[in-house]
């Protein structure tokens, strides 16, 4: 029975409230489609515009010049006096006569340029030729210098004076190598070497072969004990021997 009831309730409020959203849009669909009687739904209101006022011109006042007065004559200043312009007079230079033309004579030589003056070389004095009356031998250790006559003087004269007898004291300590001689080695070599004021030497250099190491070395170790007995030159000096190496046979 109590279901019963609480349904019965829920039924009549439900229907109440919904008959009550009804009643509510009606009046309000009623509100919205009325209309007022002689009357339209948009109303104009016209509204009168001011009159736009001038702007009022600002009056200026006239300035007024102060009137001047006249001051008595006693304390008026005196007008300065104007500085007097003295004109001065340029005496105008009379013109310069121009001189007459002179005719030139026709014969008047042009003057002549100056030839340059040609350089004069000096004409060098020939050069003394040491070797002229020098024997053979000399003659022949002295083509072994490339460059003999560029030599300094005195190194030539101590040369040409002393080459031989340098050839010779090395002859007198040659000894032809043993086995040199059985294979029978022959041939000629040329060694140079520097000769020192105080006596000494260069190392000794082969600068033409014999073609035989042998015979090549021996000439070095015989000029290395000669070398004491060579004479002995002002100034270091090259000196170049040749060495032959000739068997005799029977």
């Amino acid at each position: 029975m109590k279901i019963l009831l609480a349904l019965a309730l829920s039924l009549a409020i439900h229907l109440g409230v919904y008959a009550y959203f009804q009643n509510f849009k009606v009046l309000q669909q009623q509100i919205i489609t009325k209309k007022p009687e002689g009357k339209t739904s948009t109303h104009v209101q016209y509204v009168k515009l001011k009159k736009q006022e001038k702007p009022t011109k600002k009056v200026t006042k006239k300035q007024t010049t102060p009137k001047l007065v006249e001051l008595p004559k006693e304390l008026k200043p005196k007008p300065i006096p104007k500085k007097q312009i003295v004109k001065k007079t340029i005496k105008k230079t009379p013109p310069i006569k121009k001189a007459p033309k002179i005719a030139l004579n026709k014969q008047v030589q042009k003057i002549q340029k100056p030839k340059p003056i040609k350089k004069v070389q000096a004409v060098e004095k020939p050069k003394e030729d040491l070797l002229k009356d020098v024997d053979p031998l000399t003659k022949e250790y002295a083509k072994l210098y490339d460059n003999f006559d560029q030599l300094p003087t005195k190194t030539k004269v101590f040369i040409i004076k002393n080459i031989k007898d340098i050839g010779e004291i090395t002859g007198r300590y040659l000894i032809y190598p043993m086995m040199s001689a059985q294979a029978g080695q022959e041939g000629v070599n040329v060694v140079e070497f520097m000769l020192f004021p105080d006596g000494k030497i260069s190392t000794p250099m082969i600068i033409k072969s014999s073609s035989y190491f042998l015979l090549d070395d021996n000439t070095i170790e015989t000029i290395q004990e000669a070398y004491h007995d060579y004479p002995r030159p002002q100034k270091p000096t090259p000196i170049r021997i040749f060495v032959k190496y000739h068997l005799i046979r029977n």
